[in-house]
């Protein structure tokens, strides 16, 4: 097949040899969803998945087996969370005192967008007070750790084994490669590429 650009032509010739299955809907009989949670008739909850307290699954959306929802986790439409995901779980906050490290209770929630991928064994944090969010269009890989209160912009990549600390704010566009880390409180500007092993200590400017 000629074709000026193959890469972009891969995924509809893929699509025609892929074997899938039909548009999956409804929930497991094994699934453990709460009463409390809202699920689109149009969305998929697989096997042994958890949906806790204040979770809503918008319409076309898989959540695939044994993956996690602890509470307050919106799902936009589209979405795809693959199995060992855990969304919503503790933000990991510690106050030193005289008496010990007190934990910080953290009562936000995850918004995440339309046409969202988390691969499997990714853990989002909920926010402290706010939420954490992912917004549309954004690809998270496998073993990635989203801190609370991150906000994540649109069609970014996140790759395999990184980890973004607290408050950080990725914006648009932003592709982040292989185990690199990012701490609290930094601002990675719209389009920036972040090679594999990269420690981001300071804010980068677009498309840097």
């Amino acid at each position: 097949i000629a074709c000026e650009n193959p890469r972009a032509m891969l995924p509809k010739i893929l699509a025609v040899f892929s074997q899938k299955d039909e548009k999956l809907s409804g929930v497991h009989p094994s699934a453990i969803v709460s009463p409390n949670a809202e699920i689109s008739q149009d969305a998929y909850i697989g096997a042994c998945a958890f949906v806790g307290d204040g979770c809503v699954i918008e319409a076309g959306s898989v959540i695939e087996p044994n993956a996690t929802l602890l509470k307050n986790v919106r799902v936009g439409k589209n979405c795809l969370i693959h199995s060992g995901a855990v969304i919503g779980c503790d933000g990991f906050g510690f106050e030193r005192t005289p008496g010990g490290l007190v934990k910080i209770p953290q009562v936000g929630g995850v918004v995440i967008g339309d046409d969202v991928e988390i691969g499997a064994c990714t853990t989002i944090d909920r926010g402290t007070m706010n939420d954490t969010e992912i917004s549309s269009g954004t690809k998270i890989d496998n073993h990635v750790q989203i801190g609370h209160n991150v906000k994540i912009g649109r069609n970014c990549i996140i790759c395999s084994m990184s980890g973004i600390a607290g408050s950080s704010i990725i914006e648009d566009d932003v592709t982040i490669s292989v185990q690199a880390g990012i701490t609290d409180h930094v601002r990675i500007g719209r389009g920036v590429i972040i090679a594999g092993r990269t420690g981001v200590t300071n804010d980068i400017a677009a498309g840097s």
